[in-house]
């Protein structure tokens, strides 16, 4: 991959649009373009350094997640906490997770659906 590459590369994971990484790497909008469109090489450079930010930032949210649903059982157990904070924390416990098991759910269905998919 030649420099301008590499400059685009570089530019445009880590700017929100092309048209930002055009103007941090000095490399045209259009040429940038041209790269993700007929380049494969490019295009598989972006997909995977995108990919791992993706799976950091997903992990760095796990972390958080645990954190922050022992923060809100520490509050709901705590006595000395005026009971409507109490009832707010558990409420948060409960709706959010309600909604991780039912995105879970979904997931593990769409799973197995495709999973039967490929066995035919």
């Amino acid at each position: 991959m030649n420099s301008a590459k590499q400059q685009a590369l570089v530019a445009l994971i880590s700017s929100p649009t092309i048209r930002e990484a055009s103007r941090k790497s000095g490399v045209a909008e259009r040429t940038i373009n041209e790269y993700m469109r007929t380049d494969p090489e490019f295009r598989k450079a972006y997909e995977e350094n995108r990919q791992g930010i993706v799976r950091e930032a997903s992990e760095r949210m796990a972390n958080a997640f645990t954190s922050a649903v022992t923060t809100l059982t520490d509050i709901t157990n705590d006595k000395e906490v005026n009971p409507s904070t109490r009832v707010r924390s558990a409420t948060a416990i409960l709706e959010y997770g309600l909604k991780l098991w039912e995105t879970t759910d979904i997931i593990q269905r769409i799973m197995d659906i495709e999973a039967r998919l490929d066995e035919r």
